[in-house]
């Protein structure tokens, strides 16, 4: 089992590495959503997956629990990538928007009403992680965190640190904090 585990992380680094590579080094917008919704969902996925195997191991009832709720999670990675990818490709096929002209986003700009309530999550998911006693919550905590980052760098232009954010920060940094949270105890002795 340990095998097929770490099989499946080193497969999902390699994706998300190459998913990170296309979104930095590719020409262009279209080709770099691509690169995001493919590639990112599919290195998310197995990196999930290899984590759900690992927790698994053991057996117990808490850790079959816990690989459940990193499954829950591959769900929501399935739905919110192609989800988020759609949101910000709609803006690049306005009328009048042409294949990498910057600043073609017109009126479909976020309203502020939803900014106001992405920069809420924001802070509400950076107190929270801050002060929650379980690694593991607080490991997720700053996936969704990152997350939000991504749609705030988004609402502000900057697409290509949206990617880049989502890819990190989001994905490869919050396998990594799951990953270690799983080496460790998750409850902290205070």
């Amino acid at each position: 089992m340990e095998i097929i585990a770490v099989i499946l992380i080193l497969t999902g680094l390699v994706f998300d590495l190459g998913g990170t590579i296309g979104i930095l080094r590719l020409p262009d917008v279209y080709t770099r959503l691509h690169m995001a919704g493919k590639l990112d969902t599919l290195g998310s996925l197995c990196l999930l997956l290899g984590l759900a195997v690992i927790n698994a191991i053991p057996m117990g009832t808490a850790e079959l629990f816990v690989s459940g709720k990193i499954l829950l999670i591959v769900g929501l990675v399935f739905i919110a990538s192609p989800t988020a990818t759609h949101a910000w490709w709609t803006p690049v096929f306005e009328p009048g928007s042409h294949r990498g002209e910057k600043g073609t986003q017109g009126d479909n700009a976020m309203i502020w009403e939803i900014k106001l309530a992405v920069l809420f999550v924001i802070f509400a998911c950076a107190v929270a992680a801050i002060n929650v006693r379980d690694l593991l919550g607080a490991g997720v905590l700053f996936g969704v965190y990152s997350f939000m980052m991504c749609l705030q760098w988004l609402a502000m232009g900057a697409v290509d640190v949206a990617f880049t954010e989502a890819a990190i920060g989001a994905g490869i940094s919050t396998a990594f904090f799951l990953a270690a949270v799983f080496r460790t105890t998750r409850r902290t002795k205070d």
